[in-house]
């Protein structure tokens, strides 16, 4: 089986760039990054880099489960803040951090997510007010909503976890996102 930065090799050729718009992202190099779990030797993985050859610009392509600038993975930042994670391994200052960050950017993510799925439901045809409003607004619950949601209308790509996936459909576009 090929490692992440082969699998991936095939799949980046049609992204385009997201500071110029252009296509045709070529693999650049490829460079080692650390994942935080908690143990005293955090695994290390690899990450390919890809450069724009319009703008020169150089991209690193994370998985869903690593965010940019973030040393946690994302199923434990996941995991924190819904309370599933009962002893995390970082300092509370971390923690406070995060919940910050996610009330801060939980309502755009929102709004992205519920625009997303209205412009593919309207590009299929299909009636985009059939989608209710959220009994739950401006909250974690709202992402499990929005997730059925698009799992209702056949549009979940998968990911790992539900941060993962928003993360997934709020990156590509003109300004991401990340939770």
């Amino acid at each position: 089986m090929a490692s992440f930065p082969e699998a991936l090799d095939p799949a980046f050729r049609t992204l385009a760039c997201p500071r110029c718009g252009a296509g045709e992202l070529r693999r650049h190099d490829v460079r080692p990054r650390g994942v935080w779990d908690g143990s005293d030797d955090p695994p290390i993985i690899p990450v390919m880099r890809v450069r724009c050859p319009g703008c020169r610009a150089t991209h690193t392509m994370l998985p869903d489960f690593l965010t940019p600038y973030r040393r946690y993975p994302t199923p434990l930042r996941e995991a924190v803040l819904v309370g599933t994670e009962t002893a995390p391994p970082c300092d509370e200052r971390t923690v406070r951090r995060w919940v910050c960050a996610f009330q801060a950017v939980i309502v755009s993510v929102a709004v992205r997510l519920t625009t997303n799925l209205r412009a593919v439901l309207a590009s299929e045809r299909q009636d985009a007010d059939v989608l209710p409003i959220c009994p739950h607004p401006h909250s974690y619950a709202e992402l499990h909503w929005l997730r059925e949601s698009y799992r209702q209308f056949g549009h979940a790509p998968p990911a790992t976890g539900l941060f993962g996936w928003a993360n997934t459909l709020c990156t590509s576009a003109p300004a991401p996102l990340w939770i």
